[in-house]
């Protein structure tokens, strides 16, 4: 399920999502002949999911739908949240999940043409952006666990 309050409501057949830190070894001229100093450099997200056109328990029945939920003031950017509940109550009566806040995505390429001939099938890339003005963060990562012990 991604939606967050009164957000549109979609369920992916497939969801991949990508945290990447860049980092870099630097081999200075210290009597080694290994790095000798790692710098961690800035955070990349990327996630991709594929939804079926056709098929309305996605949330989507339609591929004008699907441009309707890309249209906005700027139309390739959007904002996901993603929400892996485990539908199991624990001892505090709210579930075990993890919340995925993508605050700013950017999609990559265009959507593919839909032909009735074809596979209904999908495939939406985006690219996070740092948010500079609102969050003030590229992604947020929360896992949720409401055991009272563990």
């Amino acid at each position: 399920q991604f939606a967050f309050g009164s957000a549109t409501q979609i369920k992916p057949d497939s969801f991949k999502c990508k945290i990447e830190v860049a980092t870099e070894d630097k081999l200075r001229l210290a009597g080694v002949k290994y790095p000798d100093k790692t710098r961690m450099g800035m955070f990349a997200v990327s996630c991709e999911f594929s939804i079926d056109w056709e098929d309305p328990a996605v949330g989507f029945s339609s591929a004008d739908e699907i441009e309707a939920w890309l249209a906005g003031p700027n139309p390739r950017e959007i904002n996901l949240f993603g929400l892996w509940d485990s539908g199991t109550q624990a001892g505090t009566g709210d579930n075990h999940s993890l919340n995925l806040d993508l605050p700013r995505m950017v999609l990559e390429g265009d959507l593919a043409d839909y032909d009735l001939e074809k596979d209904p099938m999908a495939s939406l890339k985006f690219n996070g952006l740092f948010d500079s003005t609102t969050t003030k963060y590229l992604f947020g990562l929360m896992l949720k666990n409401t055991a009272t012990a563990v």
